[in-house]
């Protein structure tokens, strides 16, 4: 699958986001790992990403997206979208849709690390 990147306003970088969240998540992922490409618009640029997190906010989907070779991109937020055609895509955030998501995300996390101490 290719995705355009149209901005980078959902970058993160790699010390906001807990990694031993991010670890956690990997191994209670029960379904198959997604691999997507997104594309630069401006550059042309490719780059491999791992969805690792699929969750529902304000009627929308969103998506946490890792890179899958080149951590210096960051973790990535998008939301998927149906086109006419029924097809899915995914949509770069902008900053303030991009706050709301990141805060509702720490939010989850944080459940998802009390219900991990609670077992």
């Amino acid at each position: 699958m290719t995705y355009i990147l149209n901005n980078d306003n959902n970058d993160l970088n790699d010390d906001v986001i807990d990694e031993n969240i991010l670890d956690a998540l990997f191994e209670s992922y029960d379904g198959e790992l997604i691999k997507i490409t997104m594309v630069d618009e401006e550059t042309g640029e490719e780059y491999e990403f791992i969805q690792v997190d699929e969750f529902d906010f304000e009627d929308n989907i969103y998506c946490l997206l890792l890179p899958a070779e080149d951590e210096e991109i960051g973790a990535v937020f998008v939301r998927v979208e149906e086109t006419e055609d029924g097809s899915e895509t995914l949509i770069s955030l902008e900053e303030d849709e991009f706050d709301r998501v990141f805060e509702e995300y720490e939010r989850l996390c944080e459940e998802f690390e009390d219900e991990e101490d609670e077992a």
